[in-house]
């Protein structure tokens, strides 16, 4: 007959093992019955523990002759049960090069009935490397047991879990360039990429940065997404990178009017030039542009000159891909404006003039005034190319026939 040691349980009750028996001398009639029961002298927990033994009984025709020993110098262990701190979990948190693992909860432990034991101490975890994973396991210490009956309890921390996400690592440094419209989505990345790791993190950035618009139009401040740029190194796997995010404008391209050139023409007092020739536009290769409207031409002034400048207006453009063009009305156009023959339709006077009767034309003259030219011009002083020719060659007062009529 033995004791079985146990884990503490807050009774003092102790399970006996093994097959009990008694030794009567010769051939008495004597018989062992009941049912033992064993107790240790206390609940706690101790090595070696004394196990008292009652319930065993002996009955039979020789039974009187004996005085029953209930086992005796039993012995079993009690060793501490274990308490769990319960309550507490650990939160997720994102990649920061530290082991530190943040505890939530209210932590807690549940003793046997009536046993007087008291949580202490903060409780403080770790995970077992810094890098990222899930369910990663946290290692908590710190937390303490106190109270009469604490030294029958082993008390085990918290074991909870919790991920470790990667960081973000932006890449900083790069830009986009502004272009002209080209019908590419195509961006031009300016700059020098570099990221910053956290701490002394061995992260190297490679590739080559690729830029692309959303879309080929026209626009301001136009999202540019970038691609290509990589990380490597022993932490790489900590984070997560995240490409550059610069904004650029597509400005629209210039799209000229060609195959129109100005005429000359004879002066007739306005500024209306004649454009002859074909308008035509050349938009980019498979793009949708269609030239519309009447080009308009215009000298800067009316007056008689050579390769006068022409401005010319009127000319559109419409269809889908439109809007990405700044039309450039012809440019670089001239003409001539050639001096009007003066007709008869055109009056010369002359004043303070004299003839000598019986010649038809003027002698001599300080001052002419012209009526009946074109859109109202005036002239007040006229220089004659010959002499001035009179209709008749009596006496009286004339006007003069112009030389050029």
């Amino acid at each position: 007959m033995t004791a079985a040691n146990k884990v503490y349980n807050a009774v003092t009750a102790a399970t006996l093992t093994g097959t009990a028996a008694i030794a009567v001398l010769g051939t008495d009639a004597v018989t062992l019955g009941g049912v033992g029961a064993g107790v240790f002298a206390n609940k706690n927990v101790g090595t070696g523990k004394a196990v008292t033994v009652t319930g065993y009984t002996i009955s039979g025709v020789d039974a009187g002759n004996y005085i029953l020993i209930q086992p005796a110098s039993l012995t079993a262990n009690i060793t501490a049960a274990n308490l769990a701190v319960t309550g507490v979990t650990a939160a997720n948190k994102v990649y920061d090069t530290t082991t530190a693992a943040t505890l939530t909860g209210t932590a807690a432990i549940s003793p046997f009935s009536l046993d007087a034991v008291t949580l202490g101490g903060v409780g403080v975890g770790a995970f077992a490397n810094k890098n990222v994973g899930a369910a990663k396991a946290v290692t908590v210490t710190g937390y303490t047991i106190s109270g009469v009956d604490a030294g029958n309890y082993i008390l085990v921390q918290p074991a909870p879990t919790a991920n470790i996400t990667a960081a973000t690592l932006t890449v900083t440094g790069v830009t986009a360039a502004n272009k002209v419209y080209d019908t590419t989505t195509a961006a031009t990345l300016t700059g020098t990429a570099a990221i910053a790791p956290l701490g002394t993190d061995a992260v190297t950035l490679g590739g080559v940065g690729v830029g692309a618009f959303a879309n080929k139009n026209v626009g301001v401040g136009k999202a540019v997404t970038v691609t290509g740029y990589a990380i490597s190194g022993i932490d790489a796997a900590n984070y997560i990178l995240v490409q550059p995010a610069p904004t650029a404008n597509i400005t629209a391209a210039n799209l000229a009017v060609t195959g129109v050139t100005a005429a000359n023409k004879t002066y007739d007092a306005t500024t209306t030039a004649t454009l002859v020739g074909t308008a035509a536009i050349a938009p980019i290769v498979g793009d949708i542009v269609t030239l519309g409207g009447v080009g308009v031409g215009v000298f800067a002034d009316p007056n008689v000159g050579i390769a006068k400048p022409v401005s010319v207006t009127g000319y559109t453009i419409s269809g889908t891909d439109a809007a990405n063009y700044n039309l450039i009305q012809p440019t670089g156009l001239t003409a001539d404006i050639t001096a009007a023959v003066l007709t008869t339709a055109a009056t010369v006077t002359a004043s303070n003039a004299s003839k000598i009767y019986g010649n038809t034309y003027i002698l001599g003259t300080t001052a002419f005034t012209v009526t009946g030219l074109l859109n109202g011009d005036t002239i007040s002083s006229v220089t004659l190319t010959s002499t001035g020719a009179v209709s008749t060659a009596n006496a009286g007062s004339y006007a003069i026939i112009p030389s050029n009529a």
